[in-house]
Order: C-alpha cells, then structure tokens, then sequence
C-alpha cells in the first residue's frame, strides 16, 4: 500500500457498543457485531493504527442493520453484521471521502435466520 502512487486512506469501523482501538467514554455492552468482539486491544494493532493516523468510527447498531438490509435489498448479499459495519461507515462519511471507496465484505458468517431477524429491524430508510 505504501508504495503505490495513488493516495490510500484507510478507516476504521466499530460497533458504537463494543469500542476497542477508538476512544469511547461509554459503558460497553452487546453488539450485534459480534465478530469485532475483542476484551483487550492488541498492543502491536495499537501502534499501527496510532502511527498510521488510522480514523476508527464508531457505528451505531441501527446503521449495521441498515447495511445488512441495503446490501439484501440491492445486491442479495447476505451479508455478517460484523462486515455490513463497513458499509455503515462508509454511507454515513459518503460526503467526506475521496472516491474511489473501496469496503471489504466478508462471508456469510450468520445464519440465514438470524440474517431476517436482524434486517427485519433495521430502521425504514
């Protein structure tokens, strides 16, 4: 990345309920993100973010759901909360970030169940 001459920006995502590398005042508590679940930051993950200048949002549980629902919806991704967080970041900072966007989705790491459960209550756009 480092060498490439295209400027790269990288960000960060957690789950407003489950910060670890972002700063937060807050009382932690369940996440539907639970694949971002981690009780002690890593040290070495620390520093990489700190000397890189990595910003680390913090996303609210209706704007992942509304992420899973989006992604259903358009492209018929049934997409983990943990990855549809992604997407909410970049939605939500779409004014502020120099296109082109690149989000990382990942796999299907949630039951097909649990996947209508949740986007059934995500938030009407």
């Amino acid at each position: 990345m480092r060498q490439n001459p295209a400027p790269v920006r990288l960000y960060g995502c957690e789950p407003y309920n489950y910060p670890k590398y972002a700063r937060f005042d807050h009382a932690r508590s369940a996440t539907i993100a639970d694949g971002l679940i981690l009780e002690t930051p890593h040290p070495a993950v620390q520093r990489a973010i700190a000397d890189a200048g990595v910003t680390i949002a913090l996303t609210a549980e209706a704007d992942i759901r509304t992420a899973m629902a989006d992604l259903f919806a358009a492209q018929g991704l049934v997409v983990e909360p943990s990855s549809a967080i992604t997407l909410a970041v970049a939605a939500a900072r779409a004014g502020e970030l120099d296109e082109p966007v690149c989000v990382v989705l990942t796999g299907e790491n949630i039951a097909r169940d649990d996947h209508r459960r949740l986007i059934a209550a995500a938030p009407e756009a």
